[in-house]
């Protein structure tokens, strides 16, 4: 008796299948990808924004608005993927840089064994280089770690 008064209250669609079930999910995992992807990185979505042309530059200034100076243990410093440089050469494509790209954001990280010094040293140099957006990445050290 009372399985029956549940089953009463529960209104079934006659036409709800697993085919339509499984196509309403899937558009809402794309509709959530989709987001999570406009807010990871909205230059992604940048309609009627100028592509690159493939003009040859260096390969360490990058025309990206946005760009990651990486601190190491050996005191060196890494420009998005490529390095090591020195100081004095992240000066000058810092200055390179800045002047093509109108609103920059720099993103600081190290490596595990980088000092707190390279990483300060690089904060003064973008500061310098008149660039207000800085973003500087920390890690918490593992449970492992003493």
């Amino acid at each position: 008796m009372w399985g029956r008064r549940r089953k009463e209250k529960v209104k079934w669609k006659e036409h709800s299948s697993a085919f339509a079930i499984w196509t309403y999910a899937l558009l809402i995992l794309m509709a959530t990808g989709a987001v999570y992807m406009a807010l990871r990185d909205p230059r992604q979505f940048a309609f009627g924004s100028p592509r690159n042309t493939g003009a040859s530059q260096s390969p360490a200034v990058s025309p990206k608005p946005s760009l990651t100076l990486t601190a190491t243990g050996a005191h060196t410093f890494y420009w998005d993927q490529s390095g090591p440089f020195s100081l004095e050469d992240i000066h000058r494509q810092l200055a390179d840089w800045r002047k093509t790209v109108p609103s920059p954001l720099v993103l600081i990280t190290s490596d595990g064994a980088a000092s707190f010094g390279d990483a300060a040293r690089l904060i003064e140099e973008v500061r310098r280089q008149g660039i207000e957006r800085i973003q500087i990445e920390t890690r918490a050290p593992s449970a492992s770690r003493p």
